[in-house]
């Protein structure tokens, strides 16, 4: 896959894209993408820690109710 032109669509494209894609790592763990946001100039929350992140950056956030 070419991920520099697969993130350089619109963010809301490629958030839409990204729903129900398999993730996984070189460890063995994997997950499925079911929630995305996309934010494009920084027009935003800018408190969003995922906001710190350049364009292509895949940003984990904990599951809401875990510690």
């Amino acid at each position: 896959m070419n991920y520099k032109q697969f993130f350089s669509r619109k963010a809301d494209v490629v958030a839409k894209d990204l729903l129900g894609r398999i993730l996984m790592t070189n460890k063995g763990f994997t997950g499925q993408i079911t929630q995305t946001a996309a934010y494009e100039n920084d027009n935003g929350t800018p408190t969003r820690q995922g906001m710190l992140y350049g364009p292509g950056t895949i940003f984990l956030m904990r599951y809401r109710g875990t510690e």
